[in-house]
């Protein structure tokens, strides 16, 4: 199942057109005046150029040592890394099913 994380604050979404319409929130629809250096990329704000320009820099980014996948994040790591230990951290108090994700969990819970 893929999911789609704001770049900014991290907030998840399950379709790809909630991100797109979640991330106008941090924009404010402001012109494209930040540009990478590195790459041909505009940003509409200099923290989304920040957090582009991580994945320049190999020191920033997170190695998978089970199959050499490569995130910016050491959250969004440990969640993929889940798929290879089958780790399932997240109770229902009331049922005792197991959950990758608390969002799987919430969904459950009501």
């Amino acid at each position: 199942e893929k999911v789609y994380s704001c770049l900014v604050c991290r907030r998840s979404f399950l379709l790809k057109i909630n991100l797109l319409i979640h991330q106008r929130s941090h924009s404010r629809f402001e012109p494209y005046v930040y540009t990478c250096n590195q790459c041909p990329e505009n940003f509409s704000s200099q923290s989304f150029l920040v957090l582009h320009q991580r994945q320049h820099s190999r020191r920033h980014l997170i190695l998978c040592p089970c199959c050499n996948r490569t995130f910016i994040w050491a959250s969004d790591f440990l969640r993929h890394h889940r798929t290879h230990t089958g780790e399932r951290p997240y109770q229902c108090g009331v049922c005792q099913k197991t959950f990758k994700r608390t969002y799987h969990l919430t969904v459950h819970q009501r």
